[in-house]
């Protein structure tokens, strides 16, 4: 068939492969003439798009993108379900002093049902027969009123039951540790309801640890807030003389 151009600028007769290579160039197509009919499968590959050219409303996913979804492996939008852990805070100390207070608002503003602190490490400590407390803030972190029941089990000393928290009487982690200069431990304490209005705040321990004989200290208790309306504000983590030394201290929330 012969090549005709009409006067109104249309050719007729080009079949295809009729025209040389390079012909076309992506200039003389106009613009919005091709459309994803008209692309081959897999014709566009990833070294072809420009990067962030892909945003979130070109997805194909179902669901609603938000600040409080995330895209799961099924291409849908979906919101965490309750109990999955939250990182709130994060610190490592050096050389610290003997007392180190975790007063983190994200902690205690009442966004979480539980609370996981951690300390995965401590280790340089300067001195030796330590002994670990741990105060819980409510107004302050002196109280004259009875407003804790715990017990423990350690080590060192079985079944040590304290039935208040004032300024000669604090919950002890970990008592008589020995030569802490060369020792090492690590901690796990949880809050249920901490922020609670309508009922008690429980809590529980555990701590373990490595003595420089190669012996094993251990201590783990439960406690429990006796004032329904009392919310906890922080903690205190101190020593009965020196320093922590080298300390990581993590918080986590999660709700039921």
């Amino acid at each position: 068939m012969p090549v005709v151009i009409h006067g109104g600028g249309t050719i007729e007769g080009v079949a295809v492969g009729g025209l040389p290579d390079g012909t076309v160039d992506r200039d003389t197509v106009a613009a919005d003439l091709i459309n994803g009919t008209k692309l081959a499968d897999d014709a566009v590959a990833a070294e072809h798009v420009a990067d962030d050219a892909v945003g979130v409303a070109q997805l194909s996913a179902s669901g609603t993108a938000s600040s409080s979804t995330f895209l799961r492996g099924d291409n849908a939008w979906s919101t965490p379900t309750a109990g999955a852990l939250t990182k709130v805070f994060s610190t490592t100390l050096d050389d610290t002093s003997g007392q180190i207070d975790i007063e983190t608002a994200a902690m205690f503003d009442g966004t979480y049902d539980n609370l996981l602190i951690q300390i995965p490490y401590c280790y340089n400590m300067s001195a030796d027969d330590i002994s670990i407390y741990m105060n819980i803030k409510l107004s302050s972190y002196q109280e004259s009123s009875n407003k804790f029941h715990w017990q423990q089990h350690s080590s060192t000393s079985n079944s040590v039951v304290v039935d208040r928290h004032d300024s000669t009487s604090v919950i002890k982690c970990a008592e008589s540790l020995g030569n802490a200069a060369n020792e090492s431990w690590m901690m796990n304490l949880v809050f249920s309801n901490p922020n609670s209005s309508d009922w008690y705040t429980f809590f529980n321990w555990n701590l373990v640890g490595s003595k420089t004989d190669s012996a094993m200290i251990w201590a783990n208790g439960a406690g429990v807030c006796t004032q329904a309306d009392t919310q906890v504000q922080g903690i205190r983590f101190r020593t009965s003389s020196g320093d922590f030394g080298n300390i990581k201290i993590v918080g986590y929330g999660y709700n039921k």
